[in-house]
């Protein structure tokens, strides 16, 4: 062989064998998700690598397959948390060490993220009685499965006279920490008539056991009233609550001073005459005129009610803080809060002046001109008009 060959083959194997040795030391990473309830692979969960080293911080990822397998190829030595995550589970990290040509094998059961039962925390608590009142319950379950709906009514006053009546009510409905599995004592108390109880089939199940469904209450007749209703699904329970009522109260509170109540039906927008409006815990009421309209006090008062015959619905009281003593008050509302585009925008305003020295005066400004300006989203002038 020649000298110039010869030194050829050994240049190009001293090459090699640098890019040998200087190659990055790597292992793999495999193992399959599973769920720990039923044992059910986990499809197309994310599976995540992070790597321990803050001085070469790493992250690699990849999906389970249908058998709920995965692999991660490549991996650089060292230590790395591991985790997986599907929609409706999870696990915890889990710490890991990556040695080189290495099959380091993890096999994990997911648990539950979500609550067996509960409540969705987006519902929809106050229906007409031109309306079907239904419930969002979500879970985990199998097909085939039963959900027990059991459903009560009684007056909306009778549950707020009971001892945190309201703030039981208000409890029921936070359902982001879970829905309670059982009815508080407001509800008792206040000695709900059962109407119906009946079974449902669990429906739309998702590959890992999860459903959402709507349960629309077996109510024969809709008609005003707080109704309470149980959902039992094996051993699990949750209580919650929806409001059937025509009757909507606005209140317009001032700093200091009687607030002024409109009362007016929510199936047919007219103002109510004659509605009773009192304070919870007792205090001056009032009555509203031919135009739906009352003074109320709110000295003391957190909440409101109003009633109509049967009817009642309730108002949390808040003093506004935006208004202080003298100038001008404008109030001003569009018929919609979005619009496509090409819709035509309508709107109102309501200008008044204060009496400084009686907040609860008001007059109506004469002879002073008012300029309307109407801006995009970016500060924009679309419109301008004197009036």
């Amino acid at each position: 062989m020649k000298p110039a060959r010869i030194l050829s083959v050994v240049f190009l194997a001293a090459i090699a064998l640098f890019l040998l040795w200087h190659e990055p030391k790597t292992g793999r990473v495999e193992g399959v998700a599973t769920l720990k309830v039923g044992g059910r692979p986990l499809v197309g969960a994310r599976v995540e690598l992070q790597s321990k080293d803050e001085d070469n911080y790493q992250q690699l990822s990849t999906t389970t397959d249908a058998r709920g397998h995965f692999t991660l190829r490549a991996v650089p030595v060292g230590i790395w948390s591991l985790s997986v995550q599907g929609e409706h589970h999870r696990t915890d990290n889990w710490g890991l060490t990556v040695t080189e040509a290495h099959t380091e094998r993890v096999d994990l059961a997911l648990t539950r993220n979500q609550p067996d039962l509960n409540v969705a925390e987006a519902r929809q608590p106050v229906f007409t009685s031109r309306e079907t009142p239904f419930l969002p319950v979500q879970g985990y379950g199998e097909a085939g499965d039963k959900l027990t709906v059991a459903v009560s009514k009684t007056r909306l006053s009778a549950v707020l006279a009971q001892p945190g009546g309201s703030e039981q009510l208000a409890r029921m409905s936070a359902t982001f920490e879970g829905a309670m599995q059982d009815f508080p004592s407001a509800a008792s108390g206040a000695r709900p008539v059962p109407l119906a109880t009946t079974s449902i089939n669990v429906s739309q199940i998702d590959r890992e056991g999860f459903f959402v469904q709507r349960l629309k209450l077996p109510i024969a007749k809709v008609e005003p009233g707080i109704y309470f209703v149980k959902v039992t699904h094996g051993k699990k329970s949750v209580v919650s609550w929806a409001l059937v009522t025509n009757t909507a109260l606005i209140l317009k509170t001032p700093p200091q001073g009687e607030a002024l109540a409109f009362v007016a039906d929510l199936v047919t927008g007219e103002p109510v005459a004659g509605a009773n409006i009192s304070p919870l815990g007792g205090g001056r009421g009032a009555v509203t005129d031919k135009d739906g309209l009352a003074r109320v006090s709110l000295s003391g008062v957190k909440r409101l009610v109003v009633t109509r015959g049967a009817d009642e619905a309730t108002l949390q009281v808040a003093r506004s803080e935006s208004e202080g003593a003298g100038g001008l008050v404008v109030h001003a509302w569009t018929d919609r809060t979005i619009y496509r585009p090409g819709h035509t925008v309508s709107w109102k305003a309501v200008l008044r002046e204060r009496d400084d020295s009686n907040p609860r005066a008001y007059s109506v400004p004469a002879g002073i001109p008012a300029t309307v300006t109407v801006l995009d989203a970016r500060g924009g002038e679309l419109a301008k008009k004197s009036m």
